[in-house]
């Protein structure tokens, strides 16, 4: 009898570690994979600035076909999103890359994305290109 309780006691252990190396797999989800859906980066983007005679905006317009495009514009106009740069932009781990036509990289920053995704944070552009002002807070509109 002891032998026969032995060997269940042996056999429930062995299923108990087989199922604990078969719960510790990879296939969890990888949060911070979760910003590089470039669909949540399609939209307009602005940052709004008060300075002591005018309040204006700065922008940046990222386009589901992959164009971007930058504009600063006074609070009492209307931003002008025009392609004559024919700025493309593209995303890998959490950096923000936009090249112009030539190929050559206009601006690169690090970015996180807010869990709303209404929000974008960017770290400062790398290349010292015209999408300099593009630092800090970004909010979706």
């Amino acid at each position: 009898m002891k032998k026969f309780q032995f060997r269940v006691f042996a056999i429930m252990i062995m299923a108990l570690v087989c199922v604990g190396f078969a719960s510790c797999g990879s296939d969890d989800d990888d949060s911070k994979n979760k910003s590089n859906n470039t669909s949540d980066l399609v939209g307009i983007w602005a940052q709004y600035h008060q300075g002591s005679a005018t309040a204006w905006y700065y922008g940046i317009k990222l386009d589901a076909n992959g164009e971007a495009a930058y504009t600063e514009w006074d609070i009492k106009e209307s931003p002008n999103w025009n392609y004559t740069g024919g700025a493309k932009w593209s995303v890998k781990d959490n950096v923000l890359t936009i090249t112009a036509p030539n190929g050559s990289v206009a601006y690169s920053s690090f970015f996180t994305l807010s869990s709303d995704r209404k929000t974008i944070t960017f770290a400062g552009d790398t290349t010292g290109g015209r999408f300099g002002t593009l630092k800090g807070e970004f909010t979706k509109q």
